[in-house]
C-alpha cells in the first residue's frame, strides 16, 4: 500500500496539530500520489521510481492515495498541511509547476506549505502561488543555504548546527527539523530554539517537558558538534 490509508489520516487530523506532514510523489503520467518511498514493485519488473509508471499499472499492484483527496478532506476538516515534493532524478522539469496549476484553489483555503529538497520546483510553485509558504528540505546541513529565496527551512536534526540555526533564523525565517522521533533528539531539537519539529511521535512531542537545569548538558552535546 502506498501512503498512508485516509481513514486514518482523518482520525489523525481530529486530534488538531498545527500541521500534518505528507509525502507526494508525482506519476508518469502526471498524477499526484501519496507515498513515502520513491520505489513501488511492480511484479515481473522488480521496484520501479514512481515517476517512471503511469498511475494505471500502479494500482493494478497496489492502494493508491490520490493526494487531490486528502487535500480536500484536509480543507474540510481544518487541518492544514505541510506536503513534501519528492523529487528523484526522472521528476519533469516542470512538475512544480503542474502540480501548482492542479491544486492551486485547495491549497489557498488554509495555511498549508510545501517543503521540497527540489528549490526549482519550489521557485515554480511560488510563482504560480506567491501567498504558498514554500520550505527547502536539507539532507546535509552544509554549505550557506541562509540566501536562498524560501519561506522556512526543513533541516536534518542530526546534522544541524548552532551557527547554521543562527544564521538562519537571523533572515527571520522558521526553522523545522526532521525526523526527530527520539526523545533525546526532540530535546536537542527544543533546546537548540527550532521553531517546530517533523516527527513520527506527536503525542511524545506535545509532552515534551523541557527543564535546563536538567537538560543543560545537551547544550554542551550542541557545542561539540559545531566544531566537530
Amino acid at each position: 500500500m502506498l501512503g498512508t490509508r485516509l481513514r486514518h489520516w482523518k482520525k489523525s487530523s481530529q486530534a488538531h496539530f498545527p500541521y500534518i506532514e505528507m509525502d507526494i510523489q508525482e506519476t508518469s503520467d502526471h498524477q499526484f500520489i501519496c507515498a513515502h518511498d520513491n520505489g513501488v514493485r511492480i511484479p515481473g519488473k522488480g521496484v520501479q521510481e514512481i515517476d517512471t509508471v503511469p498511475l494505471s499499472t500502479i494500482r493494478k499492484y497496489h492502494r493508491v492515495e490520490l493526494f487531490r483527496d486528502y487535500l480536500r478532506v484536509a480543507n474540510r476538516v481544518k487541518q492544514p498541511l505541510i506536503i513534501e515534493l519528492k523529487v528523484t532524478n526522472h521528476s519533469d522539469k516542470l512538475m512544480g509547476t503542474r502540480f501548482a496549476d492542479k491544486f492551486k484553489a485547495g491549497l489557498t483555503k488554509l495555511p498549508h506549505r510545501v517543503h521540497s529538497i527540489g528549490y526549482p520546483y519550489l521557485r515554480q510553485i511560488k510563482q504560480q502561488i506567491p501567498s504558498l509558504k514554500i520550505g527547502l528540505v536539507t539532507m546535509l546541513n552544509v554549505g550557506d543555504i541562509s540566501k536562498l529565496n524560501v519561506d522556512f527551512y526543513t533541516m536534518e536534526h542530526l546534522t544541524l548546527t548552532n551557527y547554521m540555526l543562527k544564521v538562519i533564523k537571523g533572515s527571520h525565517r522558521p526553522v523545522y527539523t526532521w525526523t526527530d522521533n527520539s526523545h533525546l533528539g526532540m530535546i536537542r531539537s527544543a533546546v537548540m530554539g527550532v521553531d517546530g519539529q517533523v516527527t513520527g511521535q506527536a503525542k511524545k512531542l506535545a509532552s515534551l517537558k523541557i527543564n535546563l537545569n536538567r537538560d543543560r548538558w545537551v547544550l554542551l552535546l550542541n557545542f561539540l558538534k559545531d566544531y566537530l
